[in-house]
């Protein structure tokens, strides 16, 4: 944000925008799911922002939570969050397009500020040409986007993998199991990642609905974080402490670390759920440790370890620095655990296909008709991972694919 923003009025302008729009999405997909945003609102409005009547119905994790956009409901903002629920309110949003939280950020963040971001979101057509191409087997192969931006090829994927489940008549809580391990998302930017999880989650709407109706009861977290891919590589050495995950609080005079450990990482939905409700339970002035129970984390070692990190959560609590912690702690370690392992489906492990490397190669094709040698060069190795798209997007853009 501070790329754009260069003053501190500025960047206050931005950070509000950004806020009205978390606000605004998380409201929307409570609504697609069925929520009375209106109810909401007059018995409980800051649940619309913390969202624990959402999870208590769906099961569904990480769409609305305490984050960085949650500060008007610990500001008195009552009053805004309840008129902004009954403009939301006045619109039929169950059978809103997958797409609507993208559409929702480009009506409001406007093209100047993206393009000096570089935020160029992808077409969907150009999406769905790709995972057709790369991703032939969906239901055993993995998909990642490590820059997924607001969450078209997530979107594509997820679909592609639910048509992919129906056609095979897959039992639905198998299938739902598998596409959270099948589908992936990275993004450095905390209103990106949001947009995304909205579009995960709306474009798996009829896989939740069919594992609901065969009397799934489990939560679902979803699996798009926020976090740096490209820094993932060569910056986690300082997050391992022995076989667990520390991670420092900073501002702190005592060097406090948060510990985790690894095995307990690794069970994604074991681990965010965990955290979800510690959170929850520490804010609720309630004991936390409960929730180890709950998870049945009964290992001494990492009950230890986690009684202890818990016990500093509830210190930053009480210090008044306990707002995005576990949301912090989830995101952080989430895409460190995906590169230390593969996930098995049978006997095979399948790696992981990003289609964005073919998407790059497009965005150059399609911008750099008449460069260098060189220029041209670098865009023959990127469409080496995509050639059989060429007659596609030679079709789509009518021009010559001169490589």
């Amino acid at each position: 944000m501070g790329e754009i923003a260069q003053t501190p009025d500025e960047l206050d302008d931005l950070f509000v925008r950004h806020t009205y729009l978390s606000m605004v999405i998380g409201m929307v997909v409570q609504a697609y799911f069925g929520i009375d945003i209106r109810e909401r609102a007059a018995n409980d409005p800051t649940d619309l922002l913390y969202g624990r009547q959402f999870r208590d119905d769906t099961g569904l994790q990480d769409i609305i939570e305490s984050d960085f956009f949650t500060w008007p409901a610990e500001v008195g903002g009552e009053s805004l969050i309840e008129r902004m629920a009954e403009h939301v309110a006045r619109f039929n949003w169950k059978e809103a397009p997958a797409d609507i939280a993208a559409t929702l950020y480009e009506a409001i963040i406007p093209p100047d500020e993206r393009r000096q971001l570089g935020e160029y979101y992808t077409p969907e057509w150009l999406a769905q040409e790709m995972v057709q191409e790369v991703v032939t087997d969906p239901l055993r192969q993995r998909v990642l986007d490590p820059s997924c931006g607001s969450g078209t090829f997530v979107a594509v994927a997820v679909r592609h993998f639910v048509e992919a489940a129906t056609e095979e008549t897959m039992e639905p809580k198998e299938a739902l199991e598998r596409l959270r391990e099948a589908v992936m998302g990275i993004d450095v930017h905390p209103v990106a990642v949001r947009l995304a999880r909205t579009a995960w989650v709306m474009a798996a709407r009829p896989l939740l609905e069919a594992a609901a109706e065969a009397g799934y009861e489990g939560n679902v977290a979803i699996p798009v974080y926020l976090g740096d891919a490209l820094q993932l590589h060569y910056q986690t050495g300082d997050l391992f402490v022995g076989g667990d995950i520390g991670i420092e609080v900073e501002g702190d005079e005592f060097d406090k670390r948060l510990i985790f450990p690894i095995r307990l990482v690794e069970q994604a939905d074991t681990f965010d759920r965990l955290m979800s409700d510690v959170a929850d339970a520490i804010e609720r002035g309630h004991d936390p440790l409960v929730a180890l129970d709950d998870h049945g984390i009964a290992d001494p070692g990492q009950r230890q370890t986690l009684a202890t990190t818990i016990a500093i959560m509830q210190d930053l609590h009480a210090e008044g620095r306990n707002h995005i912690w576990a949301y912090y702690t989830r995101n952080l370690v989430r895409p460190v655990a995906l590169s230390r392992h593969s996930v098995r489906y049978g006997s095979s492990i399948k790696g992981l296909i990003t289609p964005r490397a073919c998407y790059i190669g497009w965005i150059i094709m399609a911008n750099s008709r008449h460069n260098s040698n060189g220029e041209r060069m670098t865009r023959a190795l990127l469409f080496a991972w995509c050639t059989p798209l060429q007659d596609n997007l030679r079709r789509r853009l009518s021009m010559p694919l001169r490589l």
